[in-house]
This record gives structure tokens, sequence and C-alpha cells, in this order.
């Protein structure tokens, strides 16, 4: 890196290092929104993050020297960035007339200029420049949002020079496949076509001597090594396939794939194929299991908030703070806990050794570990290649709960450790009686289309299906309650639970969940305020210390002893216990009330247990 790069990257992170005053007499309130919301702003660590995906961009694109066109720039410092690092000419384009402002703004205000960057409108469609034009084009997080995927990638490939295509896409054009000589990314129409005949008439169509199938929300965390040996592995010469993981596959290079994948059946995952190639093409199937990064993908909003502080993430969209803060809350509670060596944290769900071994290695505090993994994620698997599970897979933990009640979640956790991990999607399988993964990605899939649809989309489904859905669950919860529970839950709770849904059904929701606190702990001081907390009562004379005393000192106990009144104690001591214990006992309330410590005055010692 040059001088100059270096002044101008320390005025670029001066500039976001600024009061949000002074940011907003040169830059729109939508800047200060959208990087505050990325946590950029005055922090030091993610702008250097920020500023290492934009070498990483410039050093992919190869862009020392080079003409780069950057669609979709949004603000553009992502694009300036690539221009600070060493590219001859940067044009960053955005079809919002205010962030094409703001990168023009940038590009004069760091010192010294970056002359040879620019910021214009321009929608990717039909740009005003002639062929050939860029070395390189950026569409980073674009691609999702085209609305003519063929006309955008057809004019970014008129744009580009007579050189090997080089498109700095999102994760499916660009993370995976480092590298490849040519990139499709295929938009299928949301039908019921099973993910095996969609490969197979692409292979088909394409007719590829090597093929790397890539998930959605797949490997957000590969690192520029992890695709070239994805794209290394599709260029073999012999048949052969590499996966992330061999039985929950997100993404899989095949070699040979045009013979391979010629008879492949109507899967309808893609985390049969792997099982599929090994155990019916007769393909040999390695994996990446030890590359551990590789195992985490995009299912829900949930792990947006996981790769938030991940090295290597890419930039995603979060969820807003009112949405995320009690999430993150929680997530530096568990990371506490992780950190306490005196502390046990329970691992619940779907499992490897491999993730073991690293909680083990990575963590202070104990581990508790419920593996649930091979049944709930391999028997549709198993079951489309006519080798179905011996036994209906169902979740250990779903079955307590089914023999306790939901309610004793909490006590079952807080009985085995100080902080949980739950894969609650293996609970809500277990729960609806589902038997495969496909109810983990019609979940996700639902979580990802609301955070990027809003509520709006519920108008979109049917309502007779949305309504059985929300009764069937509503008298699940009533059986459950109402009925199951009079088997395991004492008369006065059981009586509790319909005083709380009469008083829900007659006066409101909140009103029944504040009345049934309250009710609840009454209920709990009276019944706990008549258990006897004392154990045991002894004396000075039967019960001595093991301390080594002088032989004047033991004459004087031996001698008084009887005054030592010793008491132990068993339970919790609160208001409701402690009057218990003065009314059965007058020397401890004559003691309280007047506490003289010189000798021949009565002494009670408690001793809790």
């Amino acid at each position: 890196m040059t001088d100059l790069s270096s002044r101008r990257l320390a005025s670029l992170r001066a500039i976001l290092m600024q009061s949000d005053a002074e940011l907003r007499a040169h830059l729109p309130e939508y800047f200060l929104t959208y990087y505050k919301h990325l946590n950029i702003l005055r922090n030091p660590a993610r702008i250097e993050h920020v500023f290492q995906k934009g070498r990483e961009m410039h050093d992919y694109l190869e862009a020392e020297g080079k003409d780069v066109l950057d669609l979709g720039a949004g603000f553009g410092i992502e694009a300036l960035l690539v221009a600070i690092y060493g590219a001859r000419k940067v044009i960053a384009t955005e079809i919002d007339h205010d962030m094409v402002a703001v990168g023009t703004y940038l590009a004069k205000a760091i010192d010294p200029p970056v002359e040879h960057f620019e910021s214009r409108y321009g929608d990717g469609i039909g740009m005003e420049f002639p062929n050939a034009s860029f070395d390189g084009v950026m569409a980073n997080c674009v691609i999702s949002h085209v609305r003519d995927l063929e006309g955008f990638l057809r004019e970014a490939h008129r744009l580009l020079r007579a050189t090997p295509l080089r498109f700095a896409g999102n994760v499916e054009a660009r993370d995976v496949y480092s590298g490849a000589a040519d990139v499709v990314v295929r938009r299928e129409p949301p039908d019921d076509t099973p993910f095996g005949a969609r490969l197979r008439r692409l292979v088909a169509e394409l007719r590829p001597a090597g093929l790397v199938v890539l998930g959605a929300g797949a490997l957000p965390l590969a690192t520029a090594a992890d695709r070239r040996a994805f794209v290394a592995a599709a260029a073999a010469e012999l048949p052969g396939a590499l996966a992330n993981q061999r039985h929950s596959a997100d993404a899989i290079a095949i070699a040979c794939a045009r013979d391979t994948l010629r008879d492949l059946p109507d899967l309808t995952s893609d985390n049969a194929l792997p099982r599929w190639l090994a155990e019916v093409a007769g393909v040999p199937v390695r994996d990446l299991a030890g590359r551990r990064h590789l195992a985490v993908d995009v299912d829900s909003p949930l792990d947006l908030l996981l790769l938030e502080a991940a090295r290597g993430a890419p930039a995603l969209p979060l969820l807003g703070d009112a949405e995320a803060r009690p999430v993150r809350a929680r997530l530096a509670a568990l990371r506490g806990v992780a950190r306490d060596p005196s502390a046990e944290i329970m691992v619940a769900g779907r499992t490897s050794a491999a993730d073991l071994r690293w909680l083990e290695r990575g963590t202070r505090s104990r581990t508790r570990a419920l593996i649930e993994e091979r049944g709930l994620r391999t028997a549709s698997a198993g079951a489309m290649l006519g080798r179905p599970n011996r036994r209906a897979p169902h979740s250990i933990l779903g079955e307590l709960l089914d023999r306790d009640g939901p309610e004793s979640l909490g006590r079952h956790i807080a009985a085995l450790a100080d902080g949980a991990l739950l894969d609650s999607r293996v609970l809500l399988a277990h729960r609806l009686g589902a038997k495969s993964r496909l109810v983990n990605l019609i979940s996700a899939a639902i979580c990802g289309l609301a955070l990027f649809f809003g509520a709006s989309l519920i108008s979109y489904f049917p309502k007779p299906v949305l309504g059985g859905m929300l009764l069937y669950l509503g008298l699940s919860f009533l059986v459950d309650w109402l009925i199951d529970a009079r088997r395991s839950l004492p008369l006065l709770d059981y009586l509790l639970v319909w005083v709380i849904l009469f008083i829900i059904a007659s006066v409101g929701f909140l009103e029944g969940i504040a009345a049934g606190i309250f009710i609840a702990a009454i209920l709990f001081v009276i019944s706990y305020s008549r258990l006897n907390v004392v154990k045991s009562t002894l004396d000075g004379s039967i019960y001595h210390s093991k301390v080594d005393r002088p032989k004047i000192h033991r004459d004087m106990l031996h001698e008084h002893g009887s005054e030592i009144f010793i008491m132990s104690l068993q339970g919790f001591i609160f208001f409701g216990t402690v009057q218990n214990v003065l009314e059965r006992h007058p020397m401890v309330a004559s003691f309280c009330d007047a506490p003289e410590t010189h000798l021949g005055a009565t002494v009670a010692v408690l001793r809790p247990r």
C-alpha cells in the first residue's frame, strides 16, 4: 500500500468517526441510519472490517491499474475503497440520487481527493458506456434485487473487456465460484419441481464438465481458499464430489457432471445429493467437515445476528435494533457463561462431533450436549434412496416435554446448566410430527420472507389455511394445559390454569397473565411457609467446631456450651418462612431482640444448607 493510499484511508476513517452532528452537516439522515444500523460509525473495529472487505474486493478483481464498474454501489464506499487501493478508474452507479451525491461528496472530502473515482446515476440494465469499457464489474448484494437478472448480467458482460470474466457479485455469483471460467445464476420459478429435476435439466442444458451446486444462504464465511477448493474439485478429470458437509450439504462440487448426474432421480432437496452420489452412483464423496466455518449458513434472521461479529462475514441485512437488542443481550449472557470455568452450558439439537471438539477447546465452561442430529436430518434422504430409517425420528427433548409438559422446559434446563443453546426447529418438527428437514427449510423461508417483505406477506396466504393452523395450535395448547396437565400438576396449580384462562377470555390477555403471576406468587408464599425449614437443632454441649483451642477456651465452652443454640436450616429463608422459625424457636427470637456478645448471653447460630 502506498503512502497516498494510507493517507486517504486515514481521512475516510476520520470521516466515519465524526459525530452525528458533523455528519448531518454534509450527509443525508439515511446515511447515518444505515451505517449506525450496521454499527460502523465511530466503531474502529467495524471500520477496519469494511476497509478489509474493500481490499478483498480489489484483490479479487485484480483491479490494480484497471478500470472497474460498480453496479448498485449504494453510498459508494466499497467502490471508493477499490479506487483507493489502486484501481486506475472506478465508476460507481446507483439508482438513488441521494446515494450518488454521497459518493461524490466522500470522494471530494477525502484528503487528498480521490479524483479517479466517479459516482453517477445508473440502473444496471441500459448503461451509457461503450462496449468493453471495464476490466471488472462489482455488484455486491445486488443480484437478488434486480428486476431483470438476465438483462443485468448481459449488460455486465457487454461492458467487460476481452479478459477472463471478473464479476464480483453477492453470494450466489462470487463467494463459491472463485476462479471459475463461467458463472451461471439461474432464477427458477417457485413451483413444485423437485430439486433433482431442476439440476438434471440444468446439466442437460449447459452440459458442464464440472459443476458447483450452491444452496441459498450457503457458505457466508467461505474464504478464497475454500472457494478455490470447490472449483478445483469440480474441474477434476475423474468422477468425484466435494461437499462442505456430507450429511447436510449446502454446497457440493461435482466432477464429470454430465455423466454423473445423467440418471439423477427427483430428489426433493440438495441435502440428499451427496448420499445419492456415494450410495447409488458410486462416486467418491469427500467433505470439508474439518473447516467448521463452512457449516454456517443463513437460514433465519437469528443467523444474521450470529454472523454479525464473525470475522470474514459479508455485509448482510440485519434486524431492527428493537428486535435485535434482546437477542444480542442473551447472546452476550451466553458468551459470559462460556467464559466461566465454574459454569455449565448445554447444547441441544443438531450438533456434530466437530462442534463438540470446538466447544471443548474454545470455551472455558463445561459442556453438556444433547445430540439429535442424524435422525431428523437424514430421514427424508434415506426414504428417497429407498433406504428409510428403521424407526421414525423423534426429538429426545421433545419426548421429555411431551411427558412433563411444555412448562417443564425451563425447569429441566435450569437443573442441567447455567445457559443453553437449543435448536427450537427440532422441537417444532417433533411437535408437528414432521419427519424431514423440509420443515426447517419451510420455517426458515417463512422467517426470511417476513424479514424482507414484512407482515403484508400474510395477506397472500389463504385465510382458511392460516385459520386452520392457528386453530390446530390453539386446540393443542388447550389439550396440553387443560386436560393432559391434570396428570402432572398439583391441584392448586391446575386450578390456577383455569383461572388464568377465564380471566384472559373474559377480561384480556395481559390482565390474565398479571393475575396468574400474582396468584402464583401468593400460592408459593403460602405453600412454602408451611414447610419446616429447620432441619435440626443442637447446642454447644454436643456439637463442637474443628478448631484447635487452648485448654482454658475448651473449659469455658464445656461449661457454657448449652447456652449456644445451633439451628441447621434447609430450603430458602424469606419473609414467609422466617416467621415460622421465630414462632417455633423463641430462643432465636429473644436473641434477635437482644443480640449481646459477652459470655453468658444466649448465642444462636443459624447453619443454612
